[in-house]
This record gives C-alpha cells, sequence and structure tokens, in this order.
C-alpha cells in the first residue's frame, strides 16, 4: 500500500503480484529433490537383495551338476545381475550429479572379467541368432588395476545395446592397450563393441550420451529402456581418464567405445590382490 496524493485528494495504490509460478517453480523443485532421494534410497535397498541373489545362484551352482538346473541357474544369475547394473546406473547418476565420485581401484584378471559380460549377455544374443567374440589387439596384459566394477558396467550397457538393435548377425568386443611412453606401468585401456545391427543415423548420434534419450530405431526390434545408460557411461568415462565415442552408419551396424586410464600392475601387486603364482602373466 502506497499513499499519494492526487488533485488534493488522498489516495492509496495497492500493489498485487502473483505469486503463483514462483510457488509451482518451488514446489516442482522440492518434488525433483525429493524423487532423486527416494530414487538414490531404493537403489540402495535394491543392491543388497539383488547381490544376495548372485551370491546364493553361485552357492546353488557349486551344490549341483544337473545341466538343466545349471542352465535355469545361470538364467536368474544373468538376469539378476543385467538389474543390479541399471540399479548401479541409477546410484551413480546421483553421485555424478552431486559431485562426489570415487574410483574403486583394484588389480583384477581383464579377460575374465570381460568373458563374465559377454556370459551374462550370450544367452539374449543366442536367443537372436547373433554370435559374440572377443577379440584383443596387441599385447593385452591378463591383470590391470583401475576400476573394475565401473569398466563392467559401461560393457554391460554396451553389450545390451548391441544386443537390442541387433536383430541377427555378429558382435565383437575388441580390447586395446596402449602403454604410456614415459610411465611404462600405466597405459590407456580401450574397449570397443561392434555389431552388425541396424545402425544410427547422423541426426540420432547427435542425441547419443543425452541423459533420458531415446533413439527412433528400427521399430522391428522393439527397443526400450530408460534412454539414461550412456550418459552416465560417458560421465564415468571421463572421470577415469579416458572417453566415450561412436561411429555407425544406417544398415551397417554400429561400434562404441570407451577409455579408462589404468596401471599394469607387476607380479607383487597381482598376488597381494589374491591370485595364485599360477595364474600370473606379465608381458
Amino acid at each position: 500500500m502506497r499513499k499519494l496524493v492526487f488533485n488534493d485528494k488522498e489516495c492509496r495504490i495497492l500493489i498485487l503480484k502473483d505469486m503463483t509460478s514462483a510457488f509451482r517453480l518451488k514446489k516442482a523443485s522440492e518434488m525433483g529433490q525429493n524423487m532423486k532421494m527416494l530414487t538414490t534410497t531404493v537403489s540402495h535397498e535394491m543392491r543388497l537383495p539383488l547381490e544376495s541373489v548372485i551370491t546364493m545362484c553361485k552357492i546353488l551352482l557349486s551344490w549341483t551338476r544337473d545341466k538343466r538346473i545349471i542352465e535355469l541357474v545361470n538364467s536368474i544369475l544373468s538376469a539378476n545381475k543385467i538389474i543390479l547394473c541399471r540399479v548401479c546406473d541409477l546410484l551413480d547418476l546421483s553421485t555424478l550429479e552431486k559431485g562426489s565420485f570415487n574410483a574403486n581401484l583394484k588389480v583384477f584378471d581383464l579377460t575374465q572379467s570381460i568373458d563374465d559380460i559377454v556370459s551374462i549377455n550370450n544367452q539374449q544374443a543366442l536367443f537372436r541368432d547373433i554370435r559374440v567374440t572377443v577379440l584383443a589387439q596387441g599385447q593385452v596384459p591378463q591383470f590391470i588395476r583401475t576400476d573394475h566394477g565401473r569398466l563392467q558396467q559401461i560393457l554391460m550397457n554396451y553389450m545390451g545395446n548391441a544386443i537390442k538393435f541387433t536383430s541377427k548377425g555378429t558382435i565383437e568386443v575388441l580390447i586395446v592397450i596402449k602403454r604410456d611412453r614415459n610411465l611404462s606401468n600405466f597405459a590407456l585401456l580401450k574397449i570397443e563393441v561392434r555389431d552388425s545391427g541396424c545402425g544410427i543415423s547422423e541426426s540420432d548420434q547427435k542425441k547419443l550420451f543425452t541423459p533420458f534419450t531415446m533413439l527412433s530405431a528400427n521399430k522391428e526390434l522393439n527397443p526400450s529402456g530408460t534412454g539414461m545408460g550412456l550418459s552416465i557411461c560417458k560421465k564415468i568415462a571421463e572421470r577415469m581418464g579416458g572417453s566415450t565415442w561412436v561411429q555407425s552408419h544406417e544398415e551397417f551396424g554400429s561400434t562404441f567405445g570407451f577409455s579408462f586410464k589404468c596401471e599394469i600392475p607387476d607380479s607383487r601387486q597381482i598376488l597381494a590382490a589374491g591370485f595364485g603364482q599360477d595364474t600370473v602373466e606379465v608381458t
């Protein structure tokens, strides 16, 4: 309220402001924060039982030699690990947004790690009449030191997408290690997943690695998903000192790649990580 005198008469001006949009914006922001908290909490709650299922499946596999039971348990194990990967995506999305990303570096068997992801996805690949092969270019050491879980997480996303957009044909996983000329025990690990699927148009390629983006792929393949996997892969690779990339032509397949900085451990580090002397191969 403001008091004024106009033509010898006392007047009052009342100024009103519509705050509806401001309240709506505040409410939307609060809902967004609540959804993030809910997503993070639920993801944490889901991860423990999912990891328990994996442990129980491994115990069951050690108890039986029945081929039919082994096949069924492996199917449960594969499906569970795919779900666990999506839960990890949600957790990493929250972590990366907060800027509190921490790499869990450890020594592991690179070949076995990649074979595990291929094995998880192989049943679905065979169902689609897709042959999966793993190739190593040049000298690739058996053991490396980097974030094992997140390497598998990205490869799981790439493999899942390759199978999703390939009706039949082949998928190749190519592994390359480029050693640092100045520091012989450090290197850049590059992994590419090449498929013979439907390919991706130039317009869709520009949308890749953007959160919650779904591509207009071949409708016959009926792709589904959250559209956040590739964007998380990009952020993880960058935090690990690497990058992500894609090469594709419509009807001629696609190649998705990522890189991580890693360390080439010596025999002492490999033994300290729990691997026996008979498994150590340092190249």
